[in-house]
C-alpha cells in the first residue's frame, strides 16, 4: 500500500489512480487519506456519522468556493479525508451508510412513530 502526497489517496502498483501520480510511498498514522467523494448532502451525513465514533474528518470542495457559490454548493462534489490510522474503520462506516445499514436517529424516531 502507497500514499500519495498530492492527493491523499491509497493505492497498490505505481502509479495514484486519482493523479497519475509516480511518488508513492507508505502511509503513516496521521497521513490525511481519501475516504469517498460525496455531493454536500451526504457527505454531512458521512462527516457526522464518522465524529459520532470518533473519527476527525477533512472535508475538501473539488470545485473550490468560487465555482461553488456561482453554481451552487448543492451541486459541489466533496472528498472525505481522514487519518491513515483510522481509515478501516471509517471505510467501513463509509460501506454500512452506503448499503444502508446505518439508520439515523431521527429515522428511528419516526419509524416508531408510524407503527
Amino acid at each position: 500500500m502507497l500514499y500519495c502526497e498530492s492527493c491523499g489517496c491509497l493505492y497498490e502498483g505505481d502509479r495514484c489512480p486519482l493523479c497519475g501520480n509516480r511518488k508513492g510511498r507508505p502511509p503513516r498514522g496521521e497521513d490525511p487519506c481519501f475516504l469517498a467523494e460525496k455531493g454536500q448532502m451526504e457527505c454531512d451525513l458521512l462527516a457526522d456519522i464518522l465524529k459520532q465514533n470518533g473519527i476527525p474528518s477533512l472535508v475538501k470542495g473539488r470545485s473550490g468556493a468560487g465555482l461553488a457559490m456561482y453554481t451552487g454548493f448543492l451541486t459541489e462534489d466533496y472528498r472525505i479525508f481522514v487519518p491513515y490510522a483510522l481509515f478501516s474503520i471509517a471505510q467501513e462506516l463509509t460501506n454500512a451508510l452506503e448499503n444502508g445499514q446505518i439508520i439515523e436517529d431521527g429515522d428511528e424516531e419516526a419509524e416508531t412513530e408510524e407503527e
